[in-house]
């Protein structure tokens, strides 16, 4: 079970209108991951293991030489040169002193005079006089819920890799976040939410990070996790040409990488459902249905040679020669030519999201222009399935 003041946390966040499990999972995965497991209200500049765990890059903006002394100096109980050059000059920390002044604190570890001015404003704390009222942890749950519901985008808010980036600019501690998301994703069953509001739940021991836990334990998939299921995954993510930012493809592999995430969260949006990034087992069996459709190619769907109708005033179009080339394209024009709109609409399912709807459009455009104005209604016609198709 978790301890009191995880339990104090999670009480504040249900009142705050954070009900769903995964939001839950997210946000206390989050919180712990930057408060050290709930423990640490105020930064330590404890960096143990030399200067590449210290995670602010303008830190080395002096030198490598000069991080590496300030580092040393923080290990003797003498921080504020670190903090100067962590902090210094930047986020409103303008006099000197300010970097080591509004020190990280709170579950958010809180950082830099303007947030704490900005923070401070909105919760009606005078957090630039008082700084070290951050630490408080009553107001460092406020201050949690208030930075969740004002700086992480509401759309986002289940979605682990989307809130680490509005949290840090980056993906520092990734790994750790996610562990921590799985091990209260399994907390946070519905039985355990309604043992919570009905304030039956006692303190235990805190809720650690789920280190080493088997990929689709839980019967999901995500990122940084290996295994044949990923695999699979990331195979049949490649069938249906989902791709990532910057048009990248998902490689193969074991791995869930990032490439693999954004495809996920395309297919998720692409077939209206919450959009975490993550291969939950409804979208696992969705992707897979979705691939062995791609796969199955109907033949019912595949136009007869010399069958295929021409707009008014054109030749007939036969095949191959008429063709594109693409047997996916070929089969949604014998369908659109032939008036059989469902026929249209399961290939069009089968294609959105790949570079074959661009393809698609700029072949209609071409026969559309060839074909002759008089016949308006017919123009339409075509014109409609390319819409749908584009709008999935």
């Amino acid at each position: 079970m978790p301890n009191e003041n995880e339990l104090s946390l999670l009480r504040a966040a249900r009142e705050a209108g954070i009900t769903s499990r995964e939001e839950m999972a997210n946000f206390m995965a989050q919180m712990g991951h930057e408060s050290s497991g709930f423990t640490l209200m105020e930064e330590s500049f404890r960096y143990t293991r030399g200067i590449n765990q210290i995670p602010v890059r303008s830190a080395r903006r002096e030198g490598l030489e000069a991080l590496e002394s300030a580092r040393l100096e923080a290990l003797q109980g003498r921080p504020q040169e670190l903090a100067r050059l962590m902090y210094g000059n930047r986020m409103g920390n303008d006099d000197a002193g300010d970097g080591y002044l509004y020190r990280g604190r709170g579950y958010t570890q809180l950082t830099g005079e303007n947030n704490y001015a900005t923070a401070g404003a909105a919760l009606e704390l005078d957090l630039t006089r008082h700084p070290q009222l951050a630490a408080n942890r009553g107001n460092g749950e406020r201050i949690a819920l208030w930075f969740w519901q004002n700086e992480v985008p509401e759309q986002e808010r289940d979605d682990v890799s989307k809130t680490t980036l509005a949290i840090n600019n980056g993906e520092n501690g990734l790994e750790d976040r996610l562990n921590r998301y799985d091990a209260w994703h399994a907390v946070l069953t519905p039985e355990f939410v309604a043992d919570l509001d009905a304030g039956r739940v006692p303190a235990g021991n805190p809720v650690l990070p789920a280190v080493g836990r088997p990929a689709m334990e839980d019967g999901a998939l995500r990122r940084l996790e290996t295994g044949e299921e990923v695999r699979q995954l990331n195979e049949q993510l490649r069938t249906l040409d989902l791709r990532a930012e910057r048009n990248r493809r998902v490689p193969t592999g074991d791995v869930f990488t990032q490439e693999t995430e954004q495809a996920v969260r395309s297919f998720q949006e692409q077939h209206a459902r919450a959009v975490t990034g993550r291969a939950d087992p409804s979208t696992l069996r969705e992707i897979e249905r979705a691939a062995e459709q791609r796969n199955a190619r109907p033949d019912d769907l595949q136009p007869p040679p010399d069958t295929v109708q021409s707009l008014p005033g054109q030749d007939r179009i036969t095949q191959p020669d008429a063709g594109t080339g693409d047997r996916d394209l070929d089969r949604l024009a014998a369908a659109l030519f032939a008036g059989d709109d469902r026929a249209a609409n399961r290939v069009i399912a089968q294609i959105a999201g790949s570079d074959h709807i661009l393809k698609l459009e700029q072949w209609g455009r071409e026969l559309l222009t060839e074909g002759p104005s008089q016949d308006v209604h017919q123009q339409d016609t075509l014109r409609e399935p390319f819409a749908r198709g584009l709008s999935i």
